[in-house]
């Protein structure tokens, strides 16, 4: 597949732990097996790969259970002498649980938009979000005359 945003997270649900990869997408270059992100797992069954069917061990200390996401380099083609630079980043954050990843910037990850829903009791904002870096979180409200 491909990720136009330039990322890609991991979740595990049962812990709520994140794996982000993030990279520089390059919609005008040739990619590998057409694709920028490429994802492997495998465990109990029968799979096909490298054009035959393959069955797996049932023995989970021979054949444990691997997921494996892998972020692919845009093709380059290198003339004798010269070099081909491709970064990425990897980050890793929490979010609580199993929830899906709507959006990723540098700063952290978006599981759930932050949201304000007003009641007779005031205001109650609500949000999920995984943070990559240590910092702190301010919150202002303003009425519709621009009042704090």
């Amino acid at each position: 597949m491909d990720s136009p945003a330039g990322w890609v997270a991991t979740v595990d649900g049962r812990q709520g732990d994140v794996f982000v990869q993030r990279f520089r997408f390059e919609p005008d270059k040739p990619y590998p097996d057409g694709s920028s992100v490429e994802f492997w797992h495998n465990g109990v069954g029968r799979i096909q790969a490298y054009n035959r069917w393959i069955d797996l061990p049932s023995d989970r200390e021979e054949n444990p259970y691997v997921f494996e996401s892998e972020l692919l380099s845009p093709l380059a083609r290198l003339a004798p002498g010269e070099s081909y630079k491709w970064q990425y980043e990897w980050t890793a954050c929490r979010i609580g649980g199993d929830f899906p990843v709507l959006d990723c910037t540098p700063a952290g990850l978006v599981a759930e938009p932050l949201t304000c829903r007003r009641d007779d009791q005031g205001a109650r904002v609500t949000g999920r979000f995984g943070v990559f870096h240590l910092g702190r979180v301010v919150l202002q409200a303003q009425d519709a005359r621009d009042s704090r």
